[in-house]
């Protein structure tokens, strides 16, 4: 059987100005038993002085790890965002030159049509 002892919780309390003017911890007790674990919250702790300097600096830290990984993600999805508006870019330019050449073709396509029509036309006439 094996016990530890595990943050599971911590509470900040602020007054108006946003400045935290109290704090406590709870802890949890996980007892394992084979292949059996309970969980057992313990009582709240009051965390105070250089305690509490140590547990805003440990925060600091952990969110600070949470930020960089974040900026991570956000500066692959802008490369991801990037490279697709190039892609997409690139495919209005690909369409843009073939509707152009099909519609010069179509325009050559009614000129020879026009002047068949004409021969056809001079033809009857004669």
């Amino acid at each position: 059987m094996t016990t530890r002892i595990i943050p599971y919780e911590i509470l900040f309390r602020l007054n108006q100005a946003g400045q935290v003017v109290g704090c406590h911890r709870r802890d949890l007790k996980v007892i394992v038993d084979g292949a059996d674990s309970f969980e057992k919250e313990l009582d709240p702790v009051p965390i105070e002085g250089a305690e509490m300097d140590k547990v805003l600096g440990q925060i600091n830290t952990a969110l600070a790890g949470t930020v960089a990984a974040r900026d991570v993600q956000i500066a692959a999805l802008e490369d991801e965002k990037t490279k697709m508006r190039n892609e997409l870019d690139e495919f209005r330019e690909k369409i843009t030159a073939e509707h152009e050449a099909l519609f010069a073709a179509y325009i050559e396509l009614k000129i020879r049509l026009g002047e068949a029509d004409d021969l056809v036309t001079v033809g009857k006439a004669e």
